[in-house]
Parts: structure tokens; sequence; C-alpha cells
């Protein structure tokens, strides 16, 4: 495993195919020549006025993605259930201002309780879902379904009615569709046992290619796991200290016939 340290460009070996189609229709068609998309998390926007998501979004401009992943933790530690609602829709307004669309993930920091997951739900709808863009069929995780009640902050979960979701959408796909999958906790190191028993299967009977993942620590390339390409994008807002992978950062992967790759 190695550390991924300032504008790195690492090459992925992700075998990608034509397939195309909506974000519900799993039919074969031709691919574009290639696909690029930010993903970031662990933003905490609040904590700093949103100083550095601005920078992001104007970054953004000088680079041409297809969308963007938030992966989770938008909204600092310590927001009332009272507060969320409100919160989601200033982060909201500067989510806006990027010019793509911006697929948002659950992270324990906006989800913590019964209240926060009702206006959680009202402002994104489900906490997992999957969409389809250039060929490349993408699946959003919640790898902290309803932990607050069974002790929050505890460990990863995902719970039954998830695991038979993505199961579900696991088995529609045609065998040549690449996967790749978005979801805010490192699961293999944050709960191994979740992961063996009851995750990676279905990761690798669907013949996962990517894996990309938010974490608690700084940007870090897993190489493989378990034989599937992770990557984590670790904090890329603002942070109370310095160190390896951790500053403010976008990573930016691009999709290109058979071959992929990252650019911090």
């Amino acid at each position: 495993m190695k550390r991924i340290e300032y504008y790195v460009i690492l090459t992925l070996c992700v075998f990608l195919v034509s397939c195309g189609g909506d974000e519900s229709d799993t039919a074969v068609a031709p691919v574009p020549a290639s696909i690029t998309f930010a993903a970031f998390g662990n933003t905490g926007m609040d904590t700093d006025d949103g100083v550095v998501f601005r920078e992001f979004v104007s970054e953004l401009q000088n680079h041409s993605i297809d969308f963007a992943v938030e992966l989770g933790n938008k909204l600092p530690l310590g927001v009332p259930p009272s507060g969320v609602s409100a919160l989601l829709k200033a982060v909201d307004k500067e989510m806006e201002k990027i010019s793509a669309p911006v697929y948002p993930v659950a992270g324990p920091n906006d989800v913590f309780d019964y209240f926060s997951d009702i206006a959680y739900r009202d402002h994104y709808g489900p906490m997992w879902y999957s969409f389809k863009r250039g060929g490349v069929f993408f699946i959003v995780l919640n790898t902290a379904d309803e932990s607050y009640r069974s002790g929050f902050g505890e460990s990863a979960k995902l719970g039954e009615e998830q695991i038979g979701w993505l199961w579900d959408k696991i088995e529609e796909l045609d065998a040549t569709v690449p996967v790749v999958v978005f979801m805010n906790s490192p699961v293999w190191e944050d709960d191994p046992g979740l992961w063996q028993d009851r995750i990676m299967p279905v990761f690798k009977a669907g013949d996962v290619d990517l894996i990309v993942t938010c974490g608690r620590k700084g940007l870090y390339d897993w190489g493989t796991v378990d034989g599937i390409r992770a990557v984590s994008t670790g904090c890329t807002g603002p942070v109370p200290d310095n160190g390896i992978g951790l500053f403010p950062h976008i990573l930016l992967v691009t999709m290109n016939g058979e071959s992929s790759s990252f650019r911090v």
C-alpha cells in the first residue's frame, strides 16, 4: 500500500468495458471517450464557514468533470438535531455552485440520531442508491446504516434491507458492466468482520472494479483490498493538524477506455 502525495498521478488497474443508458437502465451501449468525476468528503463545511469548500468550487471550474460525489460528513460534529435541516440547505447552496451534478453519500456526522435521519432523508432521499454514467454503474452505500440505534460510532453497519438491495442491484447487472462503489467508511479497516462476512462477498460476486471511500484519516491508496481496487480521499476539508494526506484537496478520477487514473 502506498501513500498518495501532492500532485501524484496514480494509474488504476480497473478494466472498463462499454455500456450505457440512464440511471435505471443496464442495457449495453457505446461508451464515451472518457468520464471524469471529482471526489471529496469530510469537508465539515460549517467549521470554517465554507472557506475551503468555496476554494474547491473555484478550483473545479478549471477542470472538466462529469459529476462530483460528496462522500459524507459534510456537517461537523456536534450539530444539534434541530439544526440539521437548515444546515444541509446552507451546505447545498454552496454545492449548487459546482457546474455538474453532485451525488451525496451519508456519513456519521450527517446522520447521528432519529431526527437527523429524518432530516437527511427528507432532503436527499434514499441513503443508498445507484446511477449510471459513461457506461459505468455507480453504487452509493450508507456504511453507518442506522448505527445510532445500536451504538452510534462503534463500527460500520449495513442493515439487512441495504444488503438485500445491494444483492438485487448486483444480480441485475450484465457481467461486462464495470462497477464503482462509493461509501463513507473503508469497512475492511473499520469493521473487518462485516467486510468479510457481508460486503466483500457481494462485491466479489458483482466483480466490483473500484471502491472510493472517505474515512477518518488522510488521502490513502489501498492498492487492492481482496482483489478490488480501493482508495480513500480522507479528510478533504479543513483539518486541525497537518499530516500525511491531511490537507485540503479534491480527488479527480478519469476513466478512459480500459484504463483509469487518479489526480490530486
